[in-house]
């Protein structure tokens, strides 16, 4: 054509972020308060929201949960666009959790009032293992929830990277020692 139809479209994506040891020691705190308001903003429909959170197991990640689950706490629900879009976060979030191994860490209280238009930010946890036998783990829900994944070792990020279909954005929290062991976290992530 020579004018072409501009298209826009609203693309679903689950906008990993993994979070190496180096950077989870150093800076834990302040990646939690970041992730929280990351994946709350706007009431969690920016399409570059956090949706999947993958750190290894350890007393650092407890520190991280443990300031995640204050912070979110700390957040008011907020109103969503529409009562669609409300209902439609309220069914996936709610399908993720009753995916076997999924587990609220910030559970959402009700989120109804007279316009079915506000939603709490909640958070879930999973293990690699339930995150690897159920890609379903992976469907976005579009609002502010995120879900952290809890490793046992660093292949598991690019185990858990190369299951994921093709993504918006993708973060990693590493310091210059981190980097060294990404390398094939960001091979696979370059290609997706």
């Amino acid at each position: 054509r020579p004018h072409p139809i501009p298209g826009f479209a609203e693309m679903s994506s689950m906008n990993p972020l993994f979070i190496f040891p180096g950077a989870q020691r150093e800076r834990g705190a302040t990646i939690a308060t970041g992730l929280a308001g990351s994946f709350t903003m706007g009431v969690g429909q920016f399409c570059t929201k956090p949706g999947l959170v993958f750190a290894l197991r350890g007393p650092d990640t407890d520190a991280f949960l443990a300031k995640l689950t204050e912070t979110v706490r700390g957040v008011a629900c907020g109103t969503m666009l529409t009562s669609g879009i409300r209902d439609a976060f309220v069914e996936n979030r709610s399908n993720v959790h009753g995916i076997a191994g999924v587990k609220p860490l910030v559970a959402a209280g009700a989120d109804v009032n007279a316009t079915r238009t506000e939603a709490q930010p909640s958070v879930a946890t999973t293990t690699v293992q339930d995150f690897l036998a159920h890609p379903e783990v992976a469907t976005e829900a579009f609002g502010p929830f995120t879900v952290v994944v809890l490793a046992d070792k660093l292949e598991d990020f690019t185990a858990c990277a190369n299951a994921l279909e093709g993504q918006l954005t993708a973060t990693i929290h590493g310091n210059s020692s981190d980097f060294a062991a990404a390398r094939p976290l960001f091979a696979v992530l370059e290609q997706k």
